[in-house]
């Protein structure tokens, strides 16, 4: 138990870093952006993590530890988040699930998909859901900012 959590103080503070360097270079014009995101995860962890993270890169981000009140959060002001980023695996529904939900109440956000295991399957069913993006965990702290800050630009 306590290799886990060093592990985890250890990752943590190595994204901190990462990001810090990353919004050290940026102007403040850059980092502004117009909306918050939607974050959606069952694990509290990963919540906090991706919080700092996107933090740091210039994000306003909601959290939810809950797919469902990710959705009532929508559904109250649709157009209050310029994008979702949902974990794939959850214990409730899955991140498609949640992107199906989302695509009916504000067809045009941005999704992004989070998953540790991304295979053909995955990718299918994403398109068929319209998701925007689809982001390794693996890769998470190197490529979710950037895929948001991309999405962004696009709309």
């Amino acid at each position: 138990v306590v290799h886990f959590w060093y592990w985890v103080h250890f990752l943590r503070m190595r994204v901190v870093q990462l990001w810090a360097a990353c919004w050290a270079s940026q102007t403040s014009q850059d980092r502004a952006l117009s909306a918050p995101s939607q974050f959606v995860d069952d694990d509290a962890l990963l919540i906090t993590l991706v919080r700092d993270l996107l933090a740091l890169a210039g994000f306003d981000v909601h959290c939810f530890q809950s797919p469902r009140a990710a959705l009532d959060a929508l559904v109250a002001a649709p157009e209050q988040f310029h994008a979702i980023v949902t974990d794939y695996n959850m214990s409730s529904i899955s991140g498609i699930e949640v992107v199906e939900s989302a695509r009916k109440v504000c067809p045009s956000v941005p999704t992004v998909v989070v998953s540790g295991y991304v295979d053909d399957m995955l990718h299918r069913r994403a398109a068929q859901a319209g998701v925007s993006a689809i982001v390794n965990k693996e890769r998470m702290t190197e490529d979710l900012a950037v895929t948001l800050r991309r999405l962004s630009d696009a709309n």
